[in-house]
Formats: structure tokens, C-alpha cells, sequence
């Protein structure tokens, strides 16, 4: 039986590190519409001089493009290679009909995954390591709540199965003060009931 394993590791730039990646960011974002409008270029032609322009041409052509541009010498060869085998490979799904043309990438609307920074228009789970800390019963859906620890020090309510966030991150203190405030609830509403 053949076991495969896998391990993540999450990085804690300092603010150089992180101004490096998200210079990265820029250079690959450069050279992905730089080498998407030289497949473009080939492909407006008329149909009889059309080129077809592979992840290997463009990669055979890196060599001078890193030597005329120092800026794109800063981001390692082998991180360049794997963004234009990608556009290659959007390329391919393009013309089996299975996805879109490979658009443009434009600042601030698309990531190339160098640098994690959180999106203004995200509403996806917070980033982080969550524990679960203590358990209640919710306010008025009478679901189980919990406390989520984060790794920066704040902590949140969220439902017992951790898909809806019960308000904002807040301090450790707020959010416990606000679960016995519920558990304070719950039981008058029991006794009454």
C-alpha cells in the first residue's frame, strides 16, 4: 500500500520579506501579460502565418529577457518557468473549448500566490489556526457556539460546526464576556419556559 504524505508550512515574512514577495508579485504579473501578448501576437496573425508559441519557447526565451531586465532577475528562474508552463496550460483548456481566454492580470483584482494578503472583499473564513476554546448553546437558532482562538491573539464566536462567524474578531475577554451573556440568557429563558 503506498502512503502519501504531505506538509504545509505557513511563513512569517518580516516587512522586507514581505515588500520582496510582493515585488515578486509584480514582476510575475508583468511577464504573465507580457508572454500572454506575445501569444496573442502570434495568434492574430493571418491563418496561414499563425505561430503557436509554447511554455518551451517562451522558457528558452527567458534567459535574454532575465538578462535585459535585472528587475525580473530578482525573482528565481524556476518561479518565472512555473508561471508560463501555467499560462500554457490555461492556453490548452482555452482551445479544448473547456475555459475562456486567459485574461489579463491587473493589480489589486488578481493574485498570483506569492504573498498572502487578505482581501478588503473576502468573506471566507478567517486566516489561521482556529481551537476550539468552550461550547454553548447558541442565542435564538439554539445552535452549539464556540470560541475560536486565532495565532495573532484575537478570538471569535463562530456556530458549533464553524461555517458562520457570530460577529467581528475581537479580544479573548470580549468574546467570552459575550458567550456567558448567551449562557446567562439561555438559562432565564429555560427557567421560564
Amino acid at each position: 500500500m503506498l502512503v502519501r504524505k504531505g506538509f504545509r508550512f505557513r511563513l512569517y515574512p518580516d516587512r522586507e520579506q514581505v515588500a520582496a514577495l510582493i515585488r515578486w508579485e509584480s514582476t510575475l504579473r508583468c511577464l504573465w501579460n507580457l508572454a500572454n501578448e506575445q501569444r496573442l501576437i502570434g495568434l492574430s496573425r493571418p491563418h496561414d502565418e499563425r505561430k503557436y508559441i509554447s511554455a518551451f519557447d517562451q522558457i528558452n526565451e527567458l534567459t535574454e529577457l532575465r538578462a535585459a531586465f535585472p528587475w525580473i532577475a530578482e525573482v528565481p528562474r524556476n518561479v518565472c518557468a512555473q508561471l508560463l508552463v501555467e499560462l500554457d496550460k490555461a492556453w490548452q483548456r482555452c482551445f479544448k473549448k473547456l475555459a475562456d481566454q486567459p485574461r489579463w492580470k491587473r493589480k489589486g483584482r488578481d493574485r498570483l500566490g506569492v504573498c498572502e494578503r487578505p482581501s478588503p472583499r473576502s468573506s471566507a473564513r478567517p486566516r489561521g489556526e482556529p481551537t476550539v476554546v468552550s461550547k454553548a448553546t447558541g442565542d435564538t437558532l439554539a445552535a452549539t457556539i464556540m470560541i475560536k482562538h486565532f495565532k495573532d491573539g484575537t478570538a471569535q464566536l463562530w456556530t458549533h460546526d464553524g461555517k458562520r462567524p457570530l460577529g467581528k474578531r475581537t479580544t479573548l475577554a470580549k468574546a467570552q464576556a459575550r458567550e456567558a451573556a448567551i449562557k446567562a440568557r439561555q438559562a432565564a429563558e429555560g427557567k421560564k419556559g
